[in-house]
């Protein structure tokens, strides 16, 4: 018995050592760091502190493309297996505070191309930068799914009761107060994002985008569909008589450049 409390206490010793001298505070805080300069973001990390037992926190992780803040993390927490020490990796699971929802992901810091995955719920549209910073304003619930598997990201998005201000986008005529819920799905691949559909929804209107986003260039094209009923208390269907094809049908071409 008093050989296996001994054994049992050099293990543990041995663990908390390998946490301590095998990945030290800054080599942590690199790995996040390059994980995110990988698809072109940057990261600022404040109030981030090593556990005893393989955990971590951060008081706020805000993540920028240039100099424009896209996102701010509240309160995360996180933990490593130790385990996967022994196999050369360093996945990390966490959860974090996120503009008044949750967020929650898994990644493998120590392979460029290994699985990812993050899931955000509940979040106020209003309080993500990302959207100020591509010209919408608004309000509304954000709920998000990402997966990662050998480089290529797969993002699921949507926004219930959505209150969109504005009735442009990056400069064009769009009627964007009619709509009230968005859905959207895109491929992401290094600083490509492909739109495969990203729909929007309101009383008697809908709209589809698809298209590329290279870098800050931006190449979409959006149709725009209204019953005959709709009634357009935006006043902006006028606007949009240059890109009618049909009745009720408009094509608009959405070229332009990202502010990051």
């Amino acid at each position: 018995m008093k050989r296996l409390l001994i054994g049992s206490a050099v293990a543990v010793l041995f663990i908390i050592g390998l946490w301590a001298v095998a990945v030290p505070e800054e080599v942590l805080l690199s790995r996040i760091e390059q994980s995110l300069t990988r698809a072109g973001l940057s990261v600022e990390i404040h109030g981030f502190k090593k556990g005893l037992l393989y955990d971590f926190a951060a008081r706020d992780i805000i993540i920028r493309r240039s100099d424009a803040a896209l996102l701010t993390l509240n309160s995360l927490s996180g933990k490593i297996n130790p385990l996967a020490l022994f196999l050369l990796r360093l996945p990390l699971s966490f959860s974090a505070d996120v503009a008044g929802g949750k967020m929650s992901g898994s990644i493998d810091l120590l392979r460029a191309k290994s699985r990812g995955e993050l899931r955000v719920d509940d979040a106020r549209m209003e309080d993500i930068p990302f959207f100020a910073a591509i010209g919408i304003k608004g309000r509304g619930k954000v709920y998000g799914d990402y997966k990662n598997e050998n480089g290529i990201g797969k993002l699921k998005l949507s926004v219930s009761g959505a209150q969109f201000e504005n009735d442009s986008f990056w400069g064009f005529p769009f009627p964007l107060t009619a709509f009230s819920g968005v859905r959207g799905a895109m491929d992401i691949s290094g600083s490509r994002v492909r739109i495969i559909a990203l729909s929007l929804e309101g009383k008697g209107i809908y709209a589809r985008l698809k298209g590329d986003i290279k870098g800050n260039k931006a190449d979409l094209m959006a149709e725009v569909m209204r019953d005959p009923a709709f009634v357009d208390t935006t006043g902006i269907l006028p606007l949009l008589e240059n890109y009618r094809i049909s009745p009720g049908y408009y094509v608009v071409p959405l070229k332009s450049s990202l502010p990051f």
